[in-house]
């Protein structure tokens, strides 16, 4: 079952505040949409400042069970400037995006970890760690 990474990034240009979410669809809940929503552009507020005015752009990103396999599904969720548009799109959104939760949930995918050692045993926990994942 093939996956659609919705994701929208926009940056101030003068300050260097930037904006960033993701939200991910079962294909065919994508392709009800109706709308192919890459390249659209979204208003995302005053990043730089009070009276300016930022667009930020969506990026849409098929995701084949091939890819599932070593994909990172961590992906920054700062708003809900998606959830608006897609919601726009579809009364039926909010079970479109449990579903794709429920289904990545099942998927075994990559993680981020973070451990604090000492700097003696970093070396060795690499070499654990690279055994483990063999």
């Amino acid at each position: 079952m093939n996956l659609v990474n919705i994701n929208v990034y926009g940056g101030g240009y003068y300050s260097g505040s930037s904006y960033e979410e993701s939200i991910f669809l079962l294909e065919e809940d994508y392709k009800e949409l109706g709308k192919d929503l890459d390249g659209i552009e979204v208003y995302l507020g005053e990043l730089d400042g009070k009276h300016s005015e930022v667009y930020g752009e969506v990026y849409v990103e098929i995701i084949t069970e091939e890819m599932q396999k070593t994909y990172n599904f961590n992906k920054n969720n700062d708003g809900e400037k998606l959830y608006d548009l897609i919601e726009e799109l579809s009364p039926n959104s909010k079970n479109m995006i449990k579903r794709a939760k429920k289904y990545i949930e099942t998927l075994d995918s990559l993680v981020d970890i973070t451990f604090t050692v000492k700097k003696s045993q970093v070396e060795k926990i690499k070499e654990v760690v690279l055994e483990l994942i063999k």
